[in-house]
């Protein structure tokens, strides 16, 4: 656990920019990869179980990134690929910092989960099952196809809104870390010996 009166913003250290993140944030999502298929599996099994799981699914990368922020500063991911975020004053961050940093993540899995919720309820049974076994997720998602629709398109203009802040401001905030008062870190790479000659 961090110390919660420590700096990290020491002379060694630079912000993290585009592609430190990038690849913490496609390892992070390798690790639950395995998971989806175990979510996908259950909830072909029966409404009740998609109606169930479907918030749950949806916030389990959210709250791993959550806790893992509150209590490292980083995720796995991110310890990989040598980054940490911090408070824009350089100390750890606090509970409210780690939810501020994926309100908008949480936000979304909301309006995702209760469209799909209205679906399945909405949704009769002989049309629910006739699709055959592992077909039932497409099924209810072209029901959806309004509503998908405008979920991905607010996700769309989201990332492209964090990806143009992030790169044109000098310390490589995205709106998220605005949102939270944050930003991230990583240390500068030493030259080697040959490098300094």
């Amino acid at each position: 656990m961090c110390d919660k009166e420590k700096s990290y913003l020491t002379p060694d250290m630079r912000y993290g920019g585009f592609f430190p993140r990038f690849w913490a944030l496609i390892i992070d999502g390798l690790l639950f990869y395995p998971l989806n298929f175990l979510f996908d599996w259950a909830i072909e099994q029966s409404r009740l179980s998609w109606t169930l799981l479907v918030l749950p699914n949806g916030l389990l990368l959210t709250s791993y990134t959550i806790i893992f922020h509150r209590y490292w500063g980083r995720t796995i991911g991110k310890m990989i690929a040598g980054v940490r975020v911090v408070q824009t004053n350089g100390r750890a961050l606090l509970w409210k910092h780690a939810v501020l940093r994926d309100s908008v993540s949480i936000l979304f899995t909301l309006l995702w989960s209760m469209s799909v919720w209205i679906i399945l309820f909405d949704m009769p049974d002989e049309q629910y099952l006739a699709p055959e076994e592992g077909r039932r997720v497409e099924s209810v998602l072209k029901e959806q196809s309004t509503l998908t629709t405008l979920w991905g398109c607010g996700g769309l203009i989201w990332g492209i809104a964090e990806l143009v802040t992030l790169l044109t401001n000098d310390k490589r905030r995205a709106v998220h870390d605005f949102i939270a008062g944050t930003v991230v870190i990583r240390k500068r790479k030493e030259k080697t010996p040959a490098e300094n000659t």
